[in-house]
């Protein structure tokens, strides 16, 4: 009886050997094995009209095969050394369940200090890319890429890059009238309390008189950009300035946040620095 069970024991034994060796196999073959790049150097991995260099890359699931992919910002550069705006730039997902690439097909990006985010936006069970790419004036610009069998598809496009258009002009009595049309907003922005800085500068008169000849204002790009986590999925949380008669004028800040839903980036907050809630 007692050699019946240690030959028991011993075939239970081999088999949980067998069974941890066959299941490390198996983990050791699905292990992550990224391609060999570096940051300033050629990316040769898929041809393009012009060198490509590579700007930054991250590693992250973003074809939603539950295995890391390598995310690659690549662009075209004079100097890859110098901290100057690339030109051209694209993003290149490296799918390594297939061992193939994805081309982010970017047209016309142009930036520097290029950042890669992941977050779920649009409501699919993966992971989409976000790239912030800084312009000369450190104002930013978004690219949003979701993957959707091994094609890649760009869903915060150079229009939604305008955020709030923000129109409007100086008025007599140091007020400033503001149109938001995309909020069906008219308001006025009162600026008595800085009218000693506008006198002195020439843009208006001791009688509350405009001056300058250009009397209208207007909104820049965004200055800041973060993810917000929402029901289910995340939104865009940008920040634009209002400008006034230069660059250093800033009449106001507005900050949005932005949900995709239904194809479309919807404002679900809006808030300014002096106004307050613009959607109430």
């Amino acid at each position: 009886m007692k050699k019946k069970f240690v030959i028991l024991v011993i075939v239970l034994i081999l088999m949980i050997m067998i069974f941890n060796a066959f299941s490390k196999k198996n983990t050791d073959s699905m292990e992550f094995k990224p391609i060999d790049i570096d940051v300033g150097e050629e990316f040769t991995n898929l041809s393009y009209d012009q060198p490509m260099y590579v700007l930054n890359y991250a590693i992250k699931d973003v074809t939603g095969d539950g295995r890391n992919d390598m995310i690659i910002v690549i662009g075209e550069k004079d100097n890859i050394m110098e901290n100057g705006p690339a030109n051209n730039i694209d993003v290149v997902v490296y799918n390594s369940s297939g061992e193939n690439f994805i081309k982010g097909g970017l047209k016309k990006c142009t930036g520097k200090a290029p950042r890669i985010m992941t977050a779920n936006v649009d409501e699919s069970e993966n992971d989409e890319i976000i790239l912030v790419t800084e312009n000369e004036d450190t104002t930013k610009n978004i690219k949003v890429l979701s993957i959707t069998d091994n094609v890649c598809k760009e869903i915060f496009k150079p229009r939604d890059n305008k955020g709030l258009v923000v129109s409007g002009y100086f008025m007599d009595g140091f007020k400033v009238y503001v149109s938001i049309r995309k909020l069906k907003l008219e308001t006025y922005i009162d600026i008595k309390d800085y009218k000693d800085s506008y006198m002195n500068n020439g843009f208006y008169d001791a009688d509350g008189r405009v001056l300058s000849e250009n009397k209208n204002i207007t909104s820049g790009n965004f200055v800041e950009v973060e993810l917000v986590q929402l029901n289910g999925q995340y939104g865009i949380k940008t920040v634009q300035r209002i400008k006034g008669f230069d660059n250093l004028d800033i009449l106001d800040e507005i900050e949005v946040l932005w949900k995709y839903e239904g194809g479309n980036w919807n404002i679900k907050e809006a808030n300014s620095k002096r106004l307050g809630n613009l959607l109430y």
